[in-house]
């Protein structure tokens, strides 16, 4: 989802951005979240000044995945996967699934939370 194209007010969506100490998106392509000091309005000498770091996690289009999409007429439908995601995206995500399972299991063990919550921002929020 691209978060500083979404809703009413763009312009305070790139400014609590500009104030962020890192981004992490995952996208395939460049967009106005993950580029957004390049944003209309935002001078040269404005970039200079915004210190945010902007990390770019590798991620597989829709063609690339098996699973199950909504269209627009709200049908819900399965797609098989037209072409395969390369080799060195399905090495990365077994890994950031493996760093995920740590950190909820760190979260779990800290917070003493039950195992019957299903996800740990339940327990964080």
């Amino acid at each position: 989802m691209n978060g500083v194209a979404i809703g009413p007010d763009s312009q305070k969506n790139i400014d609590a951005l500009k104030k962020a100490d890192f981004l992490v998106v995952g996208e395939i392509y460049p967009d106005e979240t993950s580029e957004f000091w390049k944003s209309p309005g935002i001078t040269s000498e404005e970039m200079k000044t915004i210190n945010t770091t902007v990390y770019r996690l590798p991620c597989a289009g829709f063609a690339e995945k098996d699973g199950s999409m909504t269209n627009s007429a709200r049908w819900l439908q399965w797609k098989n996967a037209a072409v395969a995601p390369p080799a060195r995206l399905v090495w990365i995500r077994t890994s950031w699934r493996r760093f995920f399972s740590a950190c909820v299991s760190c979260i779990r063990r800290k917070r003493q939370v039950p195992r019957s919550y299903p996800q740990p921002h339940v327990a964080v929020c």
